[in-house]
């Protein structure tokens, strides 16, 4: 029973951190997405975004396994993809860096195919 409230809060988090993230992202907020993105990042799954930045997929994926919750680790590794594939599209809106961001998104995929 505590196992599934933690992981429906963390869907919670995340419903609610994506519409804030969508509607930013919308009205051309990047920076207020970004920093909403970011924050997610810490709040939902313990990571920060240099982490995940730095690691490669199948190091946040040994990262993750750490914790022997099999629920939590599917859904951390949903979370996190989707947080990295939104902020990789805000990237793309503003920068035209395209190995970093297709690298960004290939490490998305890796990790809803994990989740």
């Amino acid at each position: 029973m505590i196992r599934q409230d933690y992981i429906m809060r963390m869907i919670e988090q995340l419903v609610k951190v994506l519409a804030k993230i969508l509607f930013n992202k919308e009205t051309g907020n990047y920076n207020t997405a970004i920093n909403d993105i970011d924050a997610a990042f810490n709040s939902i799954t313990g990571l920060n975004y240099n982490m995940i930045n730095d690691l490669s997929a199948n190091d946040i994926i040994s990262v993750l396994r750490m914790s022997k919750d099999d629920a939590a680790f599917s859904i951390k590794c949903i979370v996190i993809a989707k947080l990295l594939k939104e902020k990789t599209d805000i990237s793309a809106l503003n920068s035209n860096e395209c190995s970093r961001l297709v690298y960004n998104y290939q490490k998305s995929i890796s990790l809803y195919l994990e989740g």
